[in-house]
């Protein structure tokens, strides 16, 4: 049969490992097999079929679950990772530049909803605090 996301990953993890640290690799390595990884969504689509949809796809599913932009993105930068490995043995055609980016939504109120808001200076104090070592303390 046809060579899928699924068939072609163990050869392209065999190679990110040695590309990767140990714990960057851990993570990517989770982002396809938990339970609503990238093989449970898009791990049957036949690499000669990969298209723009293909993580579309995918991205309707974390966002079902309420993931948070941040993990939506992460699941990208694996996904095109596993592209790039795949146009370079010329097994895929899609580009990973035509993955479009993940950006932050707006809630109701107009704000991002993912928005990233700096610590106060207060909250600084008490993280510090609460670390107990006084090695970033002036």
């Amino acid at each position: 049969g046809e060579e899928t996301i699924e068939s072609f990953l163990p050869q392209f993890l065999e190679v990110r490992e040695s590309e990767v640290s140990a714990a960057t690799f851990k993570t990517e390595s989770g982002f396809w097999f938990q339970s609503a990884g990238l093989l449970s969504t898009i791990g049957s689509t036949p690499l000669s079929l990969i298209t723009s949809s293909t993580f579309e796809t995918h991205l309707q599913a974390l966002r079902s679950r309420s993931c948070s932009i941040r993990t939506q993105q992460l699941h990208r930068s694996a996904y095109i990772a596993f592209l790039k490995y795949g146009k370079y043995l010329s097994k895929i055609e899609y580009s990973a530049e035509e993955v479009r980016m993940v950006k932050g939504r707006k809630g109701n109120k107009g704000k991002l909803r993912d928005e990233i808001v700096p610590f106060t200076s207060e909250e600084v104090g008490k993280l510090l605090d609460g670390a107990g070592s006084p090695m970033h303390r002036c």
